[in-house]
């Protein structure tokens, strides 16, 4: 809910540029504003000779459309992601100029906080280019730990374990489903690459729910301080130690359940009375993961010249087709907001 005040003027240009636009924007332009109610916060904030500022009401309620496929979905996401991406690349090219000279009336708090908003903002942002590659990284870090543990009563697994051949497999197919997305998103319309992303989507999710049953199976067998293993030259394999050690994977795990506990108790009521939805939703988050962070990020960057909303039916245009078409509705809608 904004006020009006507050929106009046530039804001409201903003929100409704892509619209009220007659030039061709460019790629970064036209993707920036597809976030348009995000840099209409962005103007709200930094208005000249004014101090607004935007809260969080825990007691507001908010509609969307659901998306009722995944193929839906993912044209929903790609729009939100590319939005977000360029509509944060905007606000950190711009906040520090925009916040400085006297030009809004906070605080100096306030824009200090802000500029340490930024400094967050920008890490987030860089890390966006490595998110595909450091879930990888994390996915068989902690496959390796929990293979070493699973495979070690079972002699013949044990030996290929250590030889580098299951992990060799794992980074095959991981890899190898990477590269599907990859080409499905560059060479074939979502349309026809929908039984293939959904094929994708199992698997990743396949191996998610493997590794959250290796989680439990691991703590398990570990009691939660595994021992600390030598390499033995002379038996050729790994002997466990007398020490005890807090396992990085269960830290991990700790800190990732908290994200789902927190929550919990600080809207008890919510919670409890929608037990059964949280705990299934819950899980389906967890399983799909590797879908947000693969799948959509890939398919996304892949995009970036379709500019069109996504999940509306009577969307068909993309790149810059869509802000050349229909010059009749545009000229009618700047005509009633002036």
């Amino acid at each position: 809910v904004f006020r009006c005040e507050a929106i009046k003027g530039g804001p409201l240009d903003a929100f409704f540029k892509n619209v009220t636009r007659t030039e061709t924007p460019t790629c970064a332009e036209a993707n920036e504003y597809l976030a348009e109610d995000r840099i209409m916060c962005l103007e709200i904030y930094t208005k000249i000779g004014c101090g607004f500022n935007l809260a969080y009401v825990p007691d507001a309620k908010a509609f969307t459309d659901a998306p009722p496929d995944m193929m839906t979905l993912m044209k929903q996401r790609r729009r939100w992601m590319n939005g977000a991406f360029f509509g944060t690349k905007k606000v950190i090219g711009n906040i520090v100029h925009m916040i400085s000279c006297k030009r809004t009336k906070h605080g100096c708090c306030n824009k200090c906080m802000m500029v340490f908003f930024m400094i967050f903002m920008v890490a987030n942002y860089t890390l966006q280019f490595f998110i595909v590659g450091a879930l990888f990284a994390a996915t068989y870090a902690f496959y390796d730990q929990v293979f070493a543990t699973v495979f070690d009563g079972n002699w013949a697994l044990k030996e290929s374990y250590q030889n580098g051949v299951v992990m060799l497999l794992f980074a095959y197919v991981y890899v190898f489903l990477i590269v599907m997305v990859l080409i499905l998103s560059l060479a074939l319309p979502l349309e026809k690459a929908r039984a293939w992303f959904n094929i994708v989507t199992v698997a990743f999710g396949f191996l998610t729910a493997l590794s959250v049953f290796g989680m439990v199976f691991y703590l398990i067998t570990s009691g939660f301080f595994p021992h600390e293993k030598e390499y033995n030259e002379g038996m050729k394999e790994w002997i466990p130690k007398d020490e005890t050690n807090f396992s990085v994977l269960v830290l991990a795990g700790v800190i990732m359940l908290s994200i789902y506990v927190v929550p919990m108790i600080l809207r008890p009521v919510d919670f409890l009375s929608n037990l059964g939805g949280y705990i299934v939703g819950l899980f389906t988050y967890i399983l799909l993961i590797p879908m947000y962070i693969n799948v959509f990020s890939i398919y996304a960057f892949c995009n970036l010249h379709d500019v069109s909303w996504g999940n509306r039916p009577t969307t068909t245009t993309t790149g810059t087709e869509a802000f050349s078409a229909n010059k009749q509705v545009q000229m009618q809608t700047e005509h009633n907001y002036q």
